[in-house]
């Protein structure tokens, strides 16, 4: 829906968080008619003319026209139920700015979900843009909130979207481009069953003009007929073989020209990118040549030290919160002697594949274990140690030999047992393992 046709409505805004606050903002800089109700799990201290904060077990209360929901909220929950059963109309930030800018033919859309690599190649992709000369803006999850381009859409070429499965479940507009990098189990919480998650993720499919598939996922393969749509990673468009980016057959980019950027994997997400690229008849060679300047997110495979003298290096990948993912940091420096920092919050994965991976490379020297997931872990994993906290870890850490090591804080699971989120978590892990 699009501003106009909201300001007559009652609404609840559900969520009060930076994408939900811009929601409210705008709302009231447009000079909406009605009171807007604001929920939260505890009715929050905050005084706006015409807003009334209100909080989620009073929402049944009211009847609203329209909820805006923040995307925290799940889908599938008794309360967002039971407003679908009464009529309400469910709808986001997201489809608001969809809405909007579908006026404007100048600016292209570019939307991008995956279970593990979104941040990184949503980041990628504004920087490649803006690096060719094209006016792109990184909205989302690790960008601005959506409505922020409402300001002034004629600034912009490219909308670059992170968009997660929460923000797909309720999609209702078109995109120009869609990519969908991987699927792995996760956010049962959320969506309550893997189906539902995938489902949800493939959504993207549905609402995109032009979709690019990653060619060598087994679940997206698994869901979709791959020969009904655009792909990346095959041999017929860009692919990654022998450490070098190919276009069909021709060789276009030496990965091992960038020291900033660490993984296949990542160049494998950057070939989605470049599909989007070559659509649009841009510049290939100068986009994949601006990626020297790319500086790598927080938390991310984020090499935080490095001592070329003692060949040492401490990487922060707590972002890393299934095995897959795992797998994909430990085959990033296959090269290295690891000294690993696996386990969190279990929520009951399958370790299996990761376990038979460590116990059958000799470059992981030894795996420090933290926890929930530590007992289990530890039965199976060769050259383990299992630590109450932290701090202890670390300082074993700091006893071994770090001659010729990379430490890699790769977890494999969630972090909610013992931090508030995967940022806390790899910002202790620095801050401990820098400490004299």
């Amino acid at each position: 829906m699009k501003i106009s046709e909201l300001l007559d409505k009652n609404i609840l805004v559900w969520g009060y968080g930076i994408e939900s606050k811009s929601v409210v903002d705008l709302l009231l800089k447009n000079r909406i008619k009605n009171k807007i109700f604001v929920a939260a799990k505890e009715k929050l201290n905050e005084v706006l003319q015409n807003v009334e904060f209100i909080t989620e077990d009073e929402i049944e209360s009211y009847n609203f026209d329209l909820v805006i929901k923040s995307p925290g909220i799940s889908s599938y929950g008794e309360k967002v139920q039971n407003l679908l059963r009464k009529g309400t109309i469910l709808t986001s930030s997201l489809n608001i700015m969809l809405a909007e800018i579908s006026d404007y033919n100048n600016i292209k859309t570019i939307g991008i979900t995956g279970t593990k690599g979104k941040s990184t190649t949503v980041s990628m992709c504004d920087h490649m843009l803006n690096s060719i000369g094209k006016r792109s803006i990184l909205v989302g999850n690790v960008g601005i909130p959506f409505l922020t381009v409402l300001d002034d859409p004629n600034k912009y070429d490219y909308i670059v979207m992170e968009l997660s499965s929460c923000q797909l479940n309720n999609i209702m507009y078109e995109i120009d481009y869609g990519v969908v990098l991987n699927l792995y189990p996760e956010h049962i919480d959320w969506h309550i069953t893997h189906d539902n998650y995938y489902k949800d993720k493939l959504n993207i499919v549905k609402y995109s003009k032009k979709c690019f598939l990653n060619a060598n996922d087994t679940i997206t393969n698994n869901y979709l007929s791959m020969n009904n749509y655009s792909t990346f990673n095959n041999q017929d468009n860009f692919y990654i073989k022998d450490n070098f980016i190919f276009y069909g057959k021709n060789k276009i980019f030496n990965i091992n020209f960038l020291d900033n950027i660490k993984g296949k994997h990542i160049f494998e997400n950057v070939c989605s990118i470049l599909s989007i690229l070559a659509e649009e008849k841009l510049n290939i060679d100068l986009a994949l040549n601006s990626l020297s300047s790319f500086k790598t997110l927080e938390h991310r495979l984020e090499i935080f030290f490095s001592n070329k003298k003692t060949n040492t290096k401490f990487v922060d990948d707590s972002i890393s919160t299934i095995p897959e993912a795992t797998i994909k940091a430990l085959e990033a420096f296959e090269d290295d002697n690891i000294l690993l920092v696996l386990g969190g919050y279990d929520r009951e994965q399958n370790y299996d594949d990761l376990v038979k991976y460590i116990n059958s490379n000799n470059k992981v020297r030894k795996v420090f274990l933290l926890g929930q997931t530590s007992d289990r872990l530890y039965e199976k994993l060769k050259k383990s140690e299992k630590f109450n906290n932290l701090e202890d870890l670390v300082k074993s850490i700091k006893k071994s030999n770090l001659i010729n090591k990379t430490v890699l804080l790769s977890p494999a699971a969630a972090s909610y047992d013992m931090f508030k989120n995967f940022c806390e978590r790899g910002e202790n892990f620095k801050k401990l393992m820098l400490k004299n």
